[in-house]
């Protein structure tokens, strides 16, 4: 009778592929099937940015303005009549301050322009006198570069009908988002409370404490930023008066909307600063107020940042760079403004799993098992209720 060939499981020894290859094998796999699904949820997030996108800044700004309708509720409103106060004295607030800008903005907008040209013919008359190129050639090489600029926009817009179509759509999108607003401020409890009900009961609880970190972590950055761009665009103006560059105001309102936009929209907003510095004032105003970005800048970074966010929500600026750059490429301007708070709260979700998994076997099997935490009355809107369980009516 021939010999069987002996399997390696009765031989005792191991399985001919080596542990650390299947191992890296099924990584492998389950990054494929994550890149995957995640490429699948990008193109369909994109092919409905109308709804995607308006519910995202709904959401931003219910996390700024959660904690007044919360106080008026605690103050015995109901929930309808502090949502509809809250709504009214936002809009009363913004449209004041508009009103009291706007106009003196608007009027100086036309001289900035100005010196923003004229500023950049200082630049290109200076990098003529020493690089080997002559001033024609950098105006020439500047002209194609605005005019494959222009093209692109006009091609991206189609015309007029383009044009009439992205307002129409800025439209639509801005009466969703003022509605998702009303209804996340009144009924949000019930919405997380709706979406923690789709889980098992026992992971119920897990799900209740990642929303209610999630939702603390966006409340934190978007109330610290707005603060923080507030901070940088007074200490701007300040910088501008004591130097003497004209134009404060336009300037200091670019500042602050420029400052949601980490790193990129300073530099840029700084660009412009000392482009004006630089015609009215000569070379050495805009060295001084190059200066004085960058002492800002520190300051935001080191102080400010901080103490107003909080460590918790920090990320590191090259997880944050490259987060603002996907956001322009995926979704424009936008994009790179909501990419940075939906990364901070993508890292939180991260690290609860992480710390849960490397909890011990009877640890994790108590926090799966822990009764849901005391809700407070003080809660925000979207992460304080409970999710019970439906119960369903007998025959």
């Amino acid at each position: 009778m021939r010999d069987r060939i002996a399997t390696p499981s009765e031989t005792g020894t191991s399985d001919l592929t080596p542990r650390t290859l299947r191992k890296a094998a099924g990584y492998a796999w389950q990054l494929l099937l994550v890149a995957a699904a995640a490429g699948v949820a990008i193109f369909a997030l994109t092919r409905l940015g109308l709804v995607v996108l308006p519910v995202l800044v709904a959401l931003f700004v219910t996390a700024v303005l959660d904690s007044p309708a919360g106080w008026l509720r605690r103050r015995g409103l109901p929930s309808w009549a502090a949502t509809v106060l809250t709504l009214i004295g936002a809009l009363a607030l913004s449209g004041g301050v508009g009103a009291l800008i706007l106009p003196s903005v608007i009027e100086q907008f036309g001289s900035l322009d100005f010196n923003v040209q004229q500023g950049l013919e200082r630049v290109e008359r200076y990098l003529a006198s020493v690089l080997p190129v002559t001033q024609a050639a950098l105006r020439s090489a500047l002209g194609d570069a605005l005019n494959t600029l222009q093209a692109q926009l006009r091609e991206l817009t189609g015309g007029f009908f383009g044009i009439a179509q992205i307002v129409l759509e800025l439209l639509i999108g801005a009466v969703i988002a003022l509605f998702a607003v009303f209804f996340f401020l009144k009924d949000g409890r019930g919405f997380f409370a709706g979406f923690c009900g789709l889980f098992p009961e026992r992971r119920q609880g897990d799900v209740r404490e990642i929303g209610h970190r999630c939702w603390q972590v966006l409340q934190r950055y978007i109330q610290g930023l707005a603060f923080v761009a507030l901070a940088d665009s007074v200490l701007v103006a300040v910088a501008l008066l004591m130097i003497g560059v004209p134009l404060v105001l336009p300037l200091a309102v670019i500042t602050f909307f420029a400052a949601f936009v980490p790193y990129v929209g300073a530099v840029t907003a700084g660009l412009l600063a000392a482009l004006v510095a630089l015609v009215s004032g000569g070379l050495v105003d805009a060295l001084l107020i190059v200066g004085a970005i960058v002492l800002i800048q520190q300051i935001e970074g080191n102080l400010l940042y901080p103490l107003i966010v909080g460590r918790r929500v920090r990320l590191h600026p090259l997880a944050t760079l490259l987060a603002v750059t996907a956001g322009g490429v995926l979704a424009g301007l936008l994009g790179a403004v909501l990419a940075v708070p939906l990364t901070a709260v993508v890292v939180t979700v991260v690290n609860y799993l992480r710390s849960h998994d490397r909890e011990p076997e009877g640890d994790g099997a108590s926090a799966r098992t822990r009764p849901s935490r005391q809700v407070r009355s003080d809660e925000p809107a979207l992460m304080s209720q409970r999710s019970e369980r439906p119960t369903v009516p007998s025959d």
